[in-house]
């Protein structure tokens, strides 16, 4: 019990963990066998999962109050991710938790949005990176009545080394009016799950692909495969969608991930991409045996 709720919580799943484990209970299955240890640390899950509402529940303050203040300022900015997510893809919010606020904005934006952030009384975060110039975000905390950090994005793709293969800018997604904030439509959900799995976390977890898996039974809404398709060439972003569609498929049983691929005309992902991420190497998380794995999945993205 102890390793399943630890990768449920390291995969960013406990609360749907959770909730299918209450579900056996009520269906009367046996779930302890008298081990008390491990029902005492089921008993701990409620506390758990109340501690990362908690948390979400402040970062979604923190996003209103950023999101309120840019729009004031006319400087356009979505939610990425996060409770956007959480929001339109999942049956409650609570299933989808979150640890930060991410916002994407346009490029040019990027000097206006430094006074804004510093008159709400955030901090520049400096972080030690491999190049000194090029990422695509900005990291920001308030010293005060933080939840926690705040990356403003000029681009799904933080490394300027991966953006020479692929790139998704704010002007690059299709996005769809609504109140208070515009919101990228169900197909860029779609394109942001994938290249977020794919460019930053080289599918190290299960969120990510249940994210993705979601908007492809189109919980957000119907797609727009056309324009996914053309913004799959045009962005570079047909590799991380390719495998983010296909893991999909493997791990979560998901036949629309398969369909969605072949009708948006992708391949299944060469051997040595599935070999380099397979099935034991996401679950497994950031195991140190696979880092090399991870590094190779990397470098293929770096080239169109």
């Amino acid at each position: 019990m102890k390793l399943l709720l630890d990768l449920a919580d390291r995969h960013g799943v406990l609360p749907a963990v959770a909730s299918n484990i209450h579900r056996l209970a009520d269906r009367g299955q046996v779930l302890w066998n008298g081990d008390d240890k491990a029902q005492a640390l089921w008993e701990s899950v409620p506390g758990m999962i109340l501690q990362r509402t908690g948390l979400c529940l402040a970062l979604r303050q923190q996003a209103h109050e950023i999101t309120q203040d840019f729009r004031q300022a006319a400087l356009p900015v979505i939610v990425l991710k996060g409770y956007d997510f959480a929001d339109r893809l999942y049956p409650h919010p609570s299933l989808r938790s979150f640890t930060d606020v991410d916002l994407l904005i346009p490029q040019s934006a990027l000097a206006a949005t430094r006074p804004r952030m510093e008159h709400l009384g955030y901090r520049p975060v400096v972080v030690a990176m491999k190049h000194p110039l090029g990422y695509g975000e900005e990291v920001w905390h308030r010293p005060q009545r933080s939840a926690g950090h705040v990356e403003v994005h000029t681009n799904l793709v933080n490394s300027p080394t991966l953006r020479r293969g692929v790139s998704v800018s704010f002007e690059d997604l299709q996005l769809t009016p609504a109140d208070p904030l515009p919101h990228p439509s169900p197909a860029g959900t779609i394109l942001i799950a994938a290249v977020h799995g794919a460019a930053s976390h080289s599918f190290d977890r299960l969120q990510p692909l249940v994210d993705l898996t979601l908007a492809v039974r189109q919980a957000a809404g119907g797609l727009d495969e056309a324009w996914l398709k053309d913004a799959l060439a045009r962005t570079g972003a047909a590799k991380a969608v390719a495998m983010g569609l296909w893991l999909a498929y493997k791990l979560l049983g998901e036949s629309r991930c398969r369909e969605l691929a072949r009708r948006l005309g992708l391949s299944r992902p060469p051997w040595l991409s599935r070999l380099a991420l397979s099935r034991g190497v996401v679950l497994r998380g950031h195991a140190r045996r696979d880092s090399f794995r991870r590094q190779w999945f990397r470098s293929t993205l770096k080239s169109r």
